[in-house]
C-alpha cells in the first residue's frame, strides 16, 4: 500500500491505497460471477481455471467455520443467468485481503479452492463457462 495525498475543501487529505488498480477492481467486479461454498461462503469470483477457482467474500466473524481439508461441493452463478451446481472442491486456502481502508470494520477474505474428480457432463458445463467467463460476454456494461 501507498499513500496517496489529495486535497479537498476542508483541506489535504492522506489516505492508502491499495497496490490493485481500481481498474483493476472493477474489472474483476464486473465478470459478473460468483461461487457459493456450500452452507458457509459467497462471494465474487477472482480468478477461474480447470483446477479450481478463488473468490473474495465478506468474513462474517459470528460463523466462523473451517472448511479446510473437507470435501466440499461450489456452484457457481454467472450474470446471464446460467449456473453451474454443486461441483466437487477442497478449500486450499482462506486468508484475510488488505482492506482498500486502512480502518474498516468489514474484513474481506480470498477464498482459493481446488476441483476435485467432476462427471463429464460436471467437465464440459465447466470448460463452457470458462470460455464465455473469458470471452468478457459477461461484463455487463
Amino acid at each position: 500500500m501507498r499513500l496517496k495525498k489529495s486535497s479537498t475543501k476542508r483541506g489535504r487529505v492522506e489516505r492508502m491505497e491499495n497496490p490493485v488498480s481500481q481498474k483493476q477492481r472493477q474489472r474483476q467486479d464486473r465478470n459478473g460471477a460468483y461461487a457459493a461454498l456450500h452452507g458457509s461462503k459467497v462471494g465474487i469470483i477472482i480468478d477461474i481455471d480447470r483446477q479450481g477457482l478463488s473468490f473474495r467474500y465478506f468474513h462474517d466473524a459470528t460463523h466462523v467455520q473451517d472448511d479446510s481439508n473437507k470435501e466440499l461441493t461450489v456452484s457457481i452463478f454467472n450474470q446471464d443467468g446460467s449456473s453451474l451446481q454443486h461441483l466437487p472442491c477442497r478449500v486450499i486456502r482462506d486468508d484475510s485481503m488488505l482492506s482498500e481502508y486502512t480502518f474498516s470494520l468489514v474484513k474481506m477474505y480470498k477464498c482459493t479452492l481446488r476441483f476435485e474428480e467432476m462427471t463429464a457432463e460436471q467437465q464440459s458445463q465447466l470448460e463452457s463457462f470458462l470460455a464465455h467467463f473469458r470471452s468478457g460476454a459477461n461484463t455487463g456494461g
